[in-house]
């Protein structure tokens, strides 16, 4: 999720507005000495929930603001465990996906997690439910929301979808525009390919690419390599898979952002069978970078692809194979329609908008804060209520003071003006 923190936080810069932004984010310490396997993950536990709040503590404080000045905006829903350092003051959470939690709640039949890992996902949940404001990064993501946080969760949420990273746009204009080395891939796989991008996690389905491919390898005699960008698939699957052992599939690992984005252009297209999505970033990666897009038939990936993609079902295979194959023989026509569709599809999620978004967001709880929030520690009714009982008590004074003047003016009316006038006019 650092990706979205650094658009957002570069988005907000260009922006003209008041706010004034502080980004503060756990640093590697103990996590330093060591950061492989079990141990590495462990000793990031100490930095990120032990060394860590200690330390927001103190940077809050310094920070030495009213509560109702400052909003705090976690980036990650997983950091939701800071909302109770932070819980005096708005707090803004953006979730990208509930698929940690809903496995921790037992959603998700045969996927079991850890007593450490349950006790995690419900102090995180615990979190979501009680800040003040929630953005989803797509509706059913919000529809999860509700049914891990309940209705009223919901109710104080709004879907904000994320956009295609500015530096990916900056490439891709490049490679459309052949500005690049936009053959490199194709000489370095041997020829024509097409791409998954993602992890080796159960819900990104790259099973069912794999078998997907392997059908496909059935109805074309010579189809197009598969490659693999990210986490590497030949470690779980490159011994006990057909596409692996036949010498069909590849391993490219994970990429820069130029280097991804010639993945995208060359390839023919993107083949995304995942299960379960927060967003579903690779699809607008494509699209931006002009290649065509394959994906499943489920939400968020229905909300995100547009018209220009070709959904699937995953758990048909063989039909799945022939869309893909019908994708493949497009003509060269219809193939530049769809990446032109595909083109206008990724404009629409711009930085720009999802910015003003979130502006609008800040501006909404700053007002209600400054409506209903604590001014020194009581109120705002208590403070009103003290400002009328502050108002009777110099109207009794005024009355007193004037009772008192009129006293001295009939003292004075008796003969002894003089004096006393004197020491009236001289309290004034």
């Amino acid at each position: 999720m650092d990706r979205f923190r650094r658009i957002l936080e570069g988005g907000l810069s260009w922006e003209e507005s008041d706010w004034e932004i502080i980004t503060i984010r756990p640093r590697k310490i103990i996590g330093a000495i060591n950061d492989r396997g079990k141990v590495g993950k462990w000793l990031s536990y100490v930095d990120k929930y032990l060394l860590f709040p200690l330390a927001l503590k103190r940077i809050l404080k310094r920070i030495g603001r009213r509560p109702e000045e400052t909003i705090c905006h976690i980036c990650d829903h997983s950091n939701a465990v800071y909302y109770w350092i932070l819980r005096r003051r708005p707090v803004v959470v953006t979730v990208h996906d509930l698929i940690a939690v809903k496995s921790a709640m037992g959603f998700f039949d045969g996927k079991r997690v850890g007593w450490k890992g349950r006790l995690l996902q419900r102090v995180i949940a615990s979190g979501l439910r009680r800040c003040e404001f929630r953005a989803c990064v797509s509706e059913s993501t919000a529809l999860d929301l509700e049914e891990v946080c309940g209705q009223s969760a919901r109710l104080r949420s709004r879907v904000i979808p994320l956009c295609v990273d500015p530096a990916v746009w900056e490439v891709a204009e490049e490679t459309r525009a052949g500005r690049d080395d936009t053959e490199r891939w194709r000489r370095e796989i041997g020829g024509r390919y097409i791409v998954h991008v993602g992890a080796n996690v159960w819900y990104k389905g790259r099973d069912r690419c794999l078998d997907i491919y392997q059908a496909l390898r059935g109805l074309v005699p010579d189809p197009p390599l598969l490659v693999f960008a990210g986490e590497r698939a030949g470690e779980v699957y490159g011994f006990r898979h057909p596409v692996f052992r036949d010498g069909w599939a590849r391993d490219v690992g994970w990429l820069s952002d130029r280097d991804l984005c010639l993945l995208y252009h060359e390839a023919e297209l993107l083949l995304f069978p995942s299960l379960y999505e927060g967003f579903g970033w690779p699809i607008l990666e494509a699209q931006a970078c002009g290649c065509r897009v394959v994906t499943t038939d489920r939400p968020p990936m229905t909300e995100i692809g547009g018209e220009a993609a070709v959904y699937i079902n995953p758990d048909d295979v063989k039909g799945s194979a022939r869309k893909v194959v019908a994708l493949l023989n497009e003509d060269e026509t219809s193939k530049r329609k769809r990446i032109l569709a595909g083109l206008a599809n990724a404009r629409r999620f711009s930085v720009s908008r999802m910015v003003a978004e979130y502006l609008g967001v800040y501006e909404e709880l700053w007002m209600s804060m400054r409506e209903k929030n604590t001014v020194g520690g009581r109120k705002v009714e208590n403070v009103e209520n003290m400002c009328a009982k502050a108002m009777l008590w110099l109207l009794r004074k005024k009355t007193a003071w004037e009772r008192l003047r009129e006293l001295a003016h009939e003292y004075s009316c008796a003969g002894h003006g003089d004096s006393t006038d004197g020491m009236m006019g001289s309290s004034r």
